[in-house]
């Protein structure tokens, strides 16, 4: 079979695809669990070796090269991997940092890419850059990534990715996820909140979760957190109302400092998760221009690390007589 494996080491996430080589990148069979890298507790190499080869034992994996992005190559992952620097080219694969080690299956020998992730003087982030290849290669997003464009990639750790003349040139992260989930299951403001699951809205309680963003831009993340209980024990209000204040909160204050509309030369917006209805709710809220904002649908984002993965092995290994993913 001319296939390869892909994967998806995260913090909290561990995924793996066998994926079909060639222009469709097909994918044939796929494993999640919750093994992230934060699962193994620091342990060592052989720990990671042995969970990888497990799974794919489980899923019946054919002898393919394995493409590993995300935090394996860490300080508490598989090997740790020096960072590539900004400006980091982030519309071509073979830009990757990449480490090559081999492991048995089925008693031969199985090729392992680790990649690295990308740093800047003051943050770092590990796997985004595998998936935002992917996404900036797609016919429909080339232009903008050669012009110019702000990819946002909500979640646990939120990235802010600054993208010039197709290279990653900056880029910031916001704890926004997380600070979510810790105020929802640790602080004082659990008891007046109804979930715990992050990005989730309802248009019931819109007016609240607008409420949250104004706060943020007016006053501040700080100066309104405590009002997520207030508006409970004061105002009477429901559960998932102040949980939809808090979200509003927390996005609104993570958007707050986007460039505006007027900036020179104008910065596209492209936003890329399973959250895209809150923050586009929040961008509207804030007056950010929807001409200047452009939706990915959730299959581009759940293909972009595959594609990625499938384009540099075909860079580095292209199949006879056939063309790699196209970009085109």
């Amino acid at each position: 079979m001319n296939a390869f494996l892909s994967c998806d080491w995260g913090t909290s996430t561990f995924r793996l695809r066998l994926v079909e080589r060639g222009t469709n990148l097909n994918v044939i069979n796929e494993f999640t669990s919750d093994r992230g890298v934060r699962s193994f507790g620091g342990a060592d190499a052989a720990h990671f070796e042995s969970y990888l080869l497990e799974v794919m034992a489980a899923m019946d994996a054919p002898l393919a090269p394995v493409l590993i992005s995300g935090m394996a190559s860490s300080s508490v992952g598989w090997k740790e991997l020096p960072y590539a620097n900004v400006p980091f080219i982030a519309t071509d694969a073979a830009a990757l940092e990449c480490e090559s080690l081999h492991v048995s299956y089925r008693g031969a020998d199985v090729p392992i890419h680790l990649f690295s992730g990308v740093r800047t003087a003051s943050d770092v982030m590990r796997g985004e850059e595998s998936e935002l290849i992917g996404i900036l290669t797609l016919p429909e997003t080339r232009k903008l990534a050669s012009d110019g464009c702000l990819v946002i990639l909500p979640g646990t750790h939120c990235k802010h990715v600054r993208i010039e003349n197709g290279s990653m040139v900056d880029f910031a992260t916001f704890m926004t996820g997380e600070l979510f989930d810790l105020l929802a299951s640790k602080s004082i403001l659990r008891a007046t909140l109804e979930w715990d699951r992050f990005g989730e809205i309802n248009a019931a309680h819109d007016d609240a979760f607008v409420a949250g963003v104004c706060t943020a831009r007016d006053r501040g993340m700080a100066a309104g957190l405590f009002k997520a209980r207030t508006r409970g024990v004061l105002g009477g209000a429901s559960g998932a109302s102040n949980t939809h204040y808090l979200l509003g909160l927390l996005i609104g204050d993570e958007l707050r400092a986007l460039p505006r509309h007027d900036t020179e030369p104008p910065i596209t917006i492209l936003l890329a998760a399973k959250y895209v209805h809150c923050y586009q709710r929040a961008l509207e809220v804030l007056e950010y221009p929807s001409s200047s904002l452009m939706v990915l649908t959730t299959e581009q984002l759940e293909h972009a690390t595959v594609r990625t993965h499938g384009l540099w092995l075909q860079q580095q290994h292209p199949l006879p007589h056939a063309g790699g993913p196209s970009s085109s």
